[in-house]
């Protein structure tokens, strides 16, 4: 049965996620609630800009490595063509570093896609009421780690394959980018570690708990 829409004011939604059969379930999730309309479906950061500039949405539901703008950029995007709207973070990753960078970008939730159907419509409501919203195994990895450096999704990939032994060529295959791009995410990694090499970038990621 649907929730009836009396105990929460009505909320537009937007859903960004370039699986089909995450945007489908998690929209069904959604409509079931009386009190969300779901306003658009996208598949990329670009197509959700092209969704916000058409209709007014309250909260975006968004996959931060989905297709598209680099997540901070998205952010910024979002921010400036549609300041209304709320955003909340939908991820496979729990780390602290990509959540603190997320969610400074100016994200107000951060959901876990193992939890997403516990915890999304809590996230929406709490989002579209101004409130930061934060998946309880999120939560306990900030509180558990210490700050020290602020990776990206992507950086998070890059990293990942990495301490697979994998080389620029077969990442940049595994993850859809250029080789080029993967120089660039090996190089900043190295810097944001002050590490000179991948055993030494290895070694420290997962002393943090990053991989």
């Amino acid at each position: 049965m649907p929730e009836s829409g009396n105990a929460s004011p009505h909320c537009r939604v937007a859903l960004a996620d370039d699986h089909a059969i995450v945007r489908q379930g998690l929209a069904a999730l959604m409509e079931r609630h009386e009190w969300i309309e779901v306003v658009g479906l996208a598949t990329s950061g670009f197509e959700l800009l092209r969704i916000l500039d058409e209709v007014p949405v309250q909260v975006a539901v968004v996959d931060v490595t989905m297709p598209g703008p680099e997540i901070s950029d998205l952010a910024a995007q979002i921010a400036e063509r549609s300041p209304g709207t709320r955003m909340v973070a939908l991820t496979m990753h729990g780390e602290a570093a990509v959540a603190r960078r997320v969610l400074r970008s100016g994200f107000t939730g951060y959901v876990h896609k193992d939890d997403a159907f516990a915890e999304l419509v809590g996230a929406i409501r709490e989002a579209a009421a101004g409130n930061q919203f934060v998946s309880e195994r999120v939560r306990q990895a900030l509180e558990a780690t210490p700050e020290f450096a602020d990776l990206s999704p992507q950086e998070l990939n890059v990293l990942q394959c990495v301490s697979r032994g994998m080389t620029n060529r077969r990442i940049a295959a595994e993850l859809d980018i250029s080789v080029k791009t993967v120089e660039t995410y090996r190089a900043r990694l190295m810097r944001k570690f002050d590490v000179h090499s991948a055993p030494e970038l290895i070694r420290i990621a997962t002393e943090h708990r990053w991989l």
